[in-house]
């Protein structure tokens, strides 16, 4: 009859964690892609972070329908990550290892909590770009919850701490049941 339904998108939180001088947005894509590589997740990766060329979200337009690794359901469209409540914590890292309580569940974003871009992203002075410098300070999301905090706790962090990212796959516009 036609109809068929897309394999979902993979989101994951890194098992790694990172200064903010991440070599720009373009580095923390390769940080996304390489650890899901290296975890056999086929696909394109990118990181979930704010920059002031714009919000988070908008670095995923096309892609939709995201389960986390195991398969949980996560999220339909990019604009509900933080906006509505979650079904699950995004706490799985690319290999499914639960992250809950390793101690390091702090995770950069530079997003208010509606997900809008904060205003800094570990933002050198120009023509420094986005997620290139440890003098600068934005705000983090925190892994274990389900609300907006997931994005944005609204507390400032030195861009010299190490948090972890979070990575959304981008091939498909899937429409999770």
């Amino acid at each position: 009859d036609g109809n068929f339904n897309l394999k979902p998108n993979l989101m994951f939180t890194t098992s790694g964690t990172y200064d903010g001088n991440l070599g720009g947005l373009s580095g923390a894509d390769a940080k996304c892609q390489a650890l899901a590589g290296a975890a056999n997740r086929r696909g394109n990766y990118r990181a979930y972070l704010g920059a002031s060329m714009g919000d988070a979200k908008s670095r995923f337009a096309g892609a939709s329908g995201w389960t986390l690794v195991d398969g949980s359901k996560l999220i339909n469209a990019i604009g509900e990550f933080g906006t509505v409540p979650l079904p699950i914590a995004p706490t799985l890292d690319e290999n499914g290892n639960d992250l809950t309580a390793s101690g390091a569940t702090l995770v950069w974003t530079a997003s208010n909590p509606d997900t809008t871009y904060w205003g800094t992203s570990c933002r050198g002075t120009p023509p420094a770009n986005d997620w290139t410098t440890l003098a600068d300070t934005t705000v983090y999301g925190i892994l274990t919850y389900k609300t907006s905090t997931v994005v944005s706790n609204s507390k400032l962090a030195a861009c010299g701490n190490k948090y972890r990212l979070y990575c959304f796959g981008i091939d498909r516009a899937a429409t999770l049941p």
